[in-house]
């Protein structure tokens, strides 16, 4: 299906990019203090924990099985990283640099977590398109079109074919707790994140409002385009 072939091919390469635009801020820009990188690292581990346990207690609230539990895990930040696009370019660095290191964060523990949870072997392809760009020295100049390919087509034809592989064309609650559990979860979740991992390390890498925005502009993405994908397809 297109969503296989988009996670499988086409998502590697954002993260092929994304991994040596954080090697280049582990070398010589926003994460030359190693320690700042936990500010993203708490950041994204609550913001894929918080979004699980609030579906987990509205489905058990209504005594419904908990089995969509995955769907919560996976990532709204490539979303934000195409609206930090669209911003433009004089948005500051920083934020872009916590941004990249929060989606790969997060995307990581969400495959992972899935991994784990559904014994699924061997990497996944973009697990090793990450480690390969952060490893080796890319000159991101030279692939200046192809990261904005990778953004501007790469990232939107993942996220269509993902919405339509997974939703079934009917609103349930299952759906409402996923929308629910991601809209008020991410933001939360992030920002508590980032809190934690601000008190540990005494570092602030973005202030605090910009921190719950970049959670939001996540998660509303994603869910808002999950909530128009069941409504077309239920009206069609």
């Amino acid at each position: 299906s297109m969503a296989t072939f988009a996670g499988t091919w086409l998502l590697p390469l954002f993260f092929l990019l994304a991994g040596s635009e954080l090697r280049k801020e582990i070398v010589s820009g926003v994460f030359t203090k190693r320690r700042a990188l936990l500010l993203p690292l708490f950041a994204a581990a609550f913001g894929v924990l918080a979004p699980y346990l609030i579906f987990i207690a509205i489905t058990k609230f209504f005594g419904r099985t908990s089995d969509g539990w995955g769907v919560v895990l996976a990532t709204d930040l490539p979303l934000a990283i195409l609206a930090l696009r669209m911003i433009g370019k004089d948005f500051a660095l920083r934020i872009r640099a916590y941004l990249i290191s929060l989606a790969i964060f997060d995307d990581l523990m969400a495959i992972l977590v899935i991994a784990l949870a559904f014994n699924q072997n061997g990497i996944h392809p973009t697990v090793l398109a990450f480690i390969l760009g952060i490893f080796i020295p890319l000159n991101l100049n030279k692939f200046r079109i192809l990261k904005a390919a990778s953004e501007f087509i790469v990232l939107p034809i993942f996220l269509i074919s993902t919405i339509f592989a997974n939703w079934s064309p009917r609103l349930g609650l299952i759906s409402v707790a996923v929308i629910v559990a991601r809209i008020i979860g991410k933001p939360v979740g992030i920002f508590l994140g980032d809190f934690i991992g601000r008190k540990i390390t005494g570092i602030q890498l973005i202030d605090r409002k910009k921190v719950f925005l970049i959670g939001l502009l996540g998660s509303l993405g994603l869910s808002v385009s999950l909530l128009f994908a069941q409504i077309a397809s239920a009206s069609g």
